[in-house]
């Protein structure tokens, strides 16, 4: 059963460390983990406690008794959703190859290397796309390929099953997050997704304009347990690159 209760300061940054350990490490996250890399001056026991309590209130679990805790999609939610400025850096370089992208002028140039340019800086699957014409380009097959979720059959071809129907799969998310998109970047977690097939992966969304007129958008996709502060930086970045209409 999930209780909705509120977290307390130091079960928030206890969360905040889980989450950031589980997607750098792809391992369950224990007490001791938290300890290593924390210094919150309080004891393991304290820390087991917090973590029990976010496994009751829904943001962690625990797939059995003597293992760690992995996020939910209520966890990973909770921290797109008070991600700070300060959490999402990116460099100035990264900066750089986005703008370089924006020197094509021809739509289909530009999205080849607008796709290019995020999934260097994201180390992730990427789709940019222009309906003027009708032109996408994908980037970072072999990165997210790397991601130990791949290892499993089923999941990998999952993800084929996606890639194989980008256009019409993209084109009904677009199309279900028009309002929001419009406003901010978008963060689609598992099942908020409205396409079926991505519901096993985490989604970074961004419209775009080109000062040449054209105008579309980009993505970037991982499985669940993605960098989500970088994606949102990168996309926050081309955002602020660009003008969106």
């Amino acid at each position: 059963m999930m209780f909705h209760m509120p977290i307390a300061e130091r079960q928030r940054d206890i969360l905040n460390a889980a989450i950031r350990y589980y997607i750098e490490t792809a391992r369950p996250v224990s007490s001791h983990d938290i300890v290593e890399q924390m210094d919150l001056g309080v004891s393991p026991a304290t820390v087991r406690s917090d973590l029990a309590d976010l496994d009751i209130g829904g943001f962690l679990y625990q797939p059995h008794a003597s293992a760690g805790r992995i996020p939910t999609e209520r966890g990973y939610r909770f921290f797109v959703d008070h991600l700070e400025p300060e959490e999402m850096p990116l460099a100035s370089g990264e900066r750089k190859n986005i703008a370089s992208a924006f020197r094509r002028a021809r739509a289909d140039e530009f999205v080849q290397e607008l796709a290019r340019a995020l999934s260097g800086i994201a180390g992730t699957f990427a789709v940019a796309g222009s309906a003027h014409p009708d032109s996408w380009h994908t980037a970072g097959f072999a990165e997210i390929f790397e991601e130990p979720e791949f290892r499993d059959a089923d999941y990998a071809r999952n993800f084929g099953y996606f890639a194989d129907r980008m256009e019409e799969e993209m084109d009904a998310i677009l199309g279900n997050m028009a309002s929001v998109l419009r406003d901010d970047v978008a963060v689609l977690i598992g099942e908020e997704n409205p396409r079926q097939c991505a519901r096993q992966f985490g989604m970074t969304i961004s419209l775009w304009s080109h000062p040449k007129g054209f105008h579309g958008f980009a993505a970037l996709v991982g499985p669940k347990r993605t960098d989500y502060s970088k994606h949102h930086a990168a996309l926050s970045a081309l955002r602020e690159r660009a003008s969106v209409i």
